[in-house]
């Protein structure tokens, strides 16, 4: 008979932390957080002969989207450092994702903006979607026993 254990998952078991701070006021959606590498972990070259040979990338580094309400705390955190950054001072934060649930996640400790959120105003609250770099990011180790 086959394996049938139900299985869960809750964004309860989801923890974020950018600078120290809890990352609240999250838009809708199974997008909130996504970590995303920027290069493909392998790149592939076939010669003529049909020779083929893998170069492994050393790139190390991701983009964080971070998909927040407007009155969320971190997007006023987000855009005085984006404020800061226009104005020439670098200050790079630290970011961590972790599913307690399955042991997903990651973190960097050189995290800086990429792309402020557009700021859309209507009759409506519209999400503001922060874009972040990660250099050293550091992907946690899950355990599939």
């Amino acid at each position: 008979m086959a394996n049938t254990a139900l299985t869960m998952y809750s964004y309860l078991n989801v923890k974020a932390v950018l600078a120290g701070r809890d990352v609240t006021g999250l838009w809708e959606g199974d997008d909130a957080v996504e970590v995303e590498e920027r290069s493909q972990v392998a790149n592939e070259l076939v010669g003529a002969d049909g020779a083929a040979i893998v170069s492994i990338t050393a790139d190390q580094s991701v983009y964080i989207r971070i998909r927040l309400q407007p009155n969320s705390p971190i997007h006023r955190y987000l855009d005085q450092k984006y404020r800061l950054m226009k104005n020439g001072k670098l200050d790079p934060m630290t970011f961590s994702v972790r599913d307690t649930g399955n042991g997903e996640g990651g973190s960097s400790s050189q995290v800086v903006i990429r792309q402020m959120a557009t700021k859309q105003l209507g009759v409506n609250a519209s999400v503001r979607e922060w874009e972040l770099f990660a250099q050293g990011w550091v992907w946690d180790t899950q355990n599939y026993n």
